[in-house]
């Protein structure tokens, strides 16, 4: 099923000078695995990045979570440059608790920064490689890396900007299907029986 499909190309973040974009508007179709990955790309053009600084505490960060209705926060400072991201397995997982018990500290003192993803340790598309993309792409993508989501960057002259988040469970919910990409799939074969099997 996904045999036409391709890997697309990751990039690495520079971690010196990125930033997110700001937001603009547009409206949804009807798609499949064919459509282009760009619609069902999160543009930050379009919706504002939900953000939080580093300095926040981890509570405060699930409760933005919540009430923005995001599994993932984009960690950066007032002036929008980009430390990482954070995302809601970390908080819920058994980190914060490992952490708290060896710097003896309470859960509540835990910040954002010491349980982010660093911009260097994450991968990214940029907007050109998911521009020639099918959404059946990125689903082979993120099965490849065992990744429910992915940041696309997009750059201008030295500065790169975070342009957008594909996320395997908005495909999911546009296409109607179950896509579980927790554990790595290795061939085409492991990808279908896992859509099949959802």
């Amino acid at each position: 099923m996904l045999d036409k499909y391709k890997d697309l190309n990751l990039v690495s973040i520079d971690a010196t000078r990125i930033y997110c974009c700001s937001a603009e508007d547009s409206e949804p179709a009807s798609i499949s695995l064919d459509s282009p990955a760009l619609s069902v790309m999160t543009d930050l053009k379009q919706r504002p990045a939900v953000t939080i600084s580093p300095t926040q505490s981890i509570d405060s960060a699930l409760e933005l979570m919540n009430s923005a209705r995001v599994r993932m926060l984009i960690v950066a400072d007032d002036t929008g440059h980009v430390f990482g991201i954070l995302k809601a397995s970390e908080i819920l997982g058994g980190t914060p608790t490992r952490i708290a018990h060896d710097d003896a500290i309470p859960r509540a003192d835990i910040q954002v920064s010491r349980l982010m993803l660093p911009v260097a340790n994450l991968h990214a598309l940029t907007l050109d490689e998911v521009a020639s993309a099918r959404i059946g792409d990125v689903v082979l993508t993120l099965s490849h890396l065992g990744e429910p989501d992915i940041l696309i960057t997009q750059s201008s002259g030295d500065e790169t900007q975070i342009r957008g988040i594909l996320s395997v469970s908005e495909i999911s919910k546009e296409l109607g299907l179950n896509f579980d990409v927790s554990s790595r799939a290795h061939t085409f074969a492991e990808l279908e029986r896992a859509i099949i099997n959802s």
